[in-house]
């Protein structure tokens, strides 16, 4: 996961011309979600007329955004904001929001710019996040003291159904991973 602060400023100038704030990415992983967008039509008729091959593309395909943002997350592959703090953590996710511990206190109210990958489906999630509430945690240690909690305000339709799809994908791995071990 990476994250930064941001103002209100750079949000206002960043949703200027596309009516909700976008955050910058980098050319790579706006190429990949282009030519994802592209490539969902044309999958969802190759599922209806042979499932199992539109399966074996779609696995091939989440191959591929893995590979991307590893290289992307690792520094294999040039990053266009530098400013960003990068922190490898389990966050608790959901489809509003997320919480997650980190080092330094962020305003509340205030917004971050996140970048959060997932190692086990390979989604990356770039968005800004409104940061709803702060606590100190004395259970976390004194690695990331603070829990940070924030929600998803700016979310377009695929996004949303791209965080649905990944949070169902964790799940069934959840349900996988119990059955095998009873």
């Amino acid at each position: 996961m990476e994250y930064r602060q941001v103002n209100a400023d750079e949000l206002q100038r960043q949703g200027h011309d596309q009516g909700i704030p976008r955050p910058p990415r980098s050319a790579m992983m706006e190429q990949f979600t282009t030519i994802n967008r592209h490539l969902a039509p044309l999958i969802g008729d190759i599922r209806r007329d042979n499932p199992k091959v539109a399966q074996y593309l779609e696995t091939l395909n989440k191959k591929i955004d893995l590979l991307a943002s590893h290289a992307q997350v690792t520094g294999l592959v040039g990053e266009d904001d530098n400013s960003m703090v990068r922190i490898t953590t389990a966050a608790n996710l959901s489809e509003g929001g997320m919480a997650f511990h980190c080092k330094v206190s962020v305003a509340v109210q205030g917004y971050l710019h996140l970048r959060v990958t997932s190692k086990i489906s390979g989604v990356i999630l770039e968005t800004y996040a409104r940061v709803i509430a702060v606590d100190k945690d004395a259970t976390s240690g004194l690695k990331f003291p603070y829990r940070i909690r924030v929600e998803f305000p700016y979310l377009d339709d695929t996004e949303k159904k791209l965080l649905s799809k990944h949070l169902h994908t964790l799940q069934r791995e959840e349900l996988r991973r119990r059955n095998q071990e009873n």
